[in-house]
């Protein structure tokens, strides 16, 4: 496990490389040299049906240098963080250069774009945690699950993970930020039989520290809830209903949103969201926020991949979209600002102006009064036209009340149909990732089901 002290010996040895890289890049003829170097410390500690899985520990190094000769950019990565290694793979990206073209929206940032101020985010929280106690979290989240209901009685699997790194970029034009940073998690995924159906579902909870995690007996119950909700799951008759999509599955549709405003599909013309920047794209009550400096924040960073410091920002402000999320080649192509959004998306979250603390799931199945509630989608959306269509499954809802769990379907619609179509955002709230979100209500969808 990687403690404070050890951070900041490894701080110094990754300064002493990135001066080592400048120092070769500028003999060998580079008229720029970026480096990007990380080390991860990764444990893992597992059980299934109450017997302990094989535990793994893992070190893993990266190194990722990068020239600029004569205006075209060229990479070599390496493993070895030795000064020869190092060497070999710096002069492997200079002859790599060689033979590239010159593209001048590939510089590096400008000495004036680097982030100046690079804040600590209180995202290193090392878990000083013995085997058997990390074993018996691990258990203790299978024995929730498997209370549940006698239809659970075995499992996939429970485990707790760790990683604890050092991120470190440095630039010869004078750049040169770390990030020491700790990600842990509790997962659970029990299986439900009953009448010959079989249903594997799942819970899972990651964060920076320990004490944001949920607890290991609520993991496991979530998880078996979610299954035993899922098992025996109906068709239902084709037709159009109304959609409540609960809160961990909609974060796919936030990442979906966040990718069709990103650079790389704008500048290539390949989004149906391109040139809608002052357009509404939500309801009116609907915002999306982005917040790369909060503290403890699973997606915090001072900077991004490019050394660019992200901004606290309305991405959408109550349905009009605001802002894109751009690296510095994007951001050059398009003849924009790079947003800090290299390599890095901040924590966002949606939000509702109609939303009311009382919002909970149950009073959002209300508001469905009848329809289909989805707790699972397969597949992806097209990005460039927004079709959207998906297999689903979840529950049919009547009343405001569950009916039975739904399986074998399909819903179909267009992603910009669909966010402009968001009636309500639940109070249920969850984080997946960078994103953060309640379930949304939507307006109605074609699904397909049976004749």
């Amino acid at each position: 496990m990687l403690h404070r002290s050890e951070i900041v010996r490894l701080r110094q040895d990754f300064e002493q490389i990135a001066d080592q890289a400048f120092t070769f890049g500028k003999i060998a003829g580079a008229d720029d040299v970026q480096i990007s170097l990380q080390e991860t410390e990764n444990w893992t500690v597992g059980a299934r049906n109450g017997q302990p899985l094989q535990r793994n520990n893992s070190i893993r190094r990266n190194a990722l240098i990068s020239v600029i000769c004569k205006g075209i950019r060229a990479s070599a990565a390496t493993t070895d963080f030795s000064p020869d290694a190092v060497r070999r793979a710096l002069d492997a990206a200079i002859d790599i250069a060689r033979y590239g073209e010159r593209d001048d929206l590939a510089a590096f940032s400008d000495a004036s774009d680097y982030c100046a101020d690079v804040r600590d985010l209180d995202l290193f929280h090392p878990w000083d945690i013995r085997y058997p106690d990390a074993l018996a979290m691990a258990l203790e989240a299978e024995e929730s699950a498997l209370a549940v209901d006698p239809c659970i009685q075995q499992t996939e699997g429970a485990s707790l993970w760790s990683s604890t790194g050092l991120s470190f970029l440095a630039s010869s034009k004078g750049f040169m930020g770390a990030i020491p940073w700790t990600q842990h998690g509790i997962s659970c995924s029990p299986i439900a039989m009953r009448d010959g159906a079989r249903q594997v579902e799942g819970w899972s909870s990651s964060e920076r520290s320990v004490e944001q995690l949920e607890t290991a007996a609520d993991v496991g119950r979530i998880a078996g809830e979610r299954a035993l909700g899922a098992i025996g799951g109906q068709q239902i008759p084709t037709g159009t209903y109304r959609v409540l999509i609960d809160a961990p599955t909609v974060t796919g549709l936030l990442g979906e949103f966040m990718r069709a405003v990103s650079g790389p599909l704008l500048r290539q013309g390949n989004s149906f969201l391109a040139n809608t920047l002052g357009e509404a794209v939500f309801p009116e009550h609907v915002s999306i926020s982005e917040d790369p400096f909060r503290l403890r924040g699973r997606s915090s960073a001072p900077y991004d991949a490019d050394g660019i410091a992200g901004t606290v920002r309305n991405v959408v402000d109550r349905g009009v979209l605001r802002g894109y999320f751009l690296d510095l080649y994007s951001a050059r192509s398009l003849k924009m600002a790079p947003t800090g959004n290299g390599g890095q998306t901040y924590n966002m979250e949606i939000a509702s102006a109609l939303t009311a603390p009382s919002d909970t799931l149950q009073e959002m199945l209300r508001k469905l009064d009848t329809g289909l509630l989805i707790t699972h989608m397969a597949g992806s959306s097209d990005l460039t036209t927004g079709t959207f269509s998906r297999a689903v499954r979840g529950a049919w809802v009547k009343d405001g009340k569950i009916v039975h769990p739904v399986a074998g379907v399909t819903v179909a619609s267009n992603l910009r149909e669909m966010f402009s179509g968001l009636v309500a955002v639940g109070a249920d709230t969850v984080e997946r990732g960078p994103f953060r979100t309640g379930s949304w209500l939507l307006a109605d969808m074609s699904v397909g089901g049976s004749v």
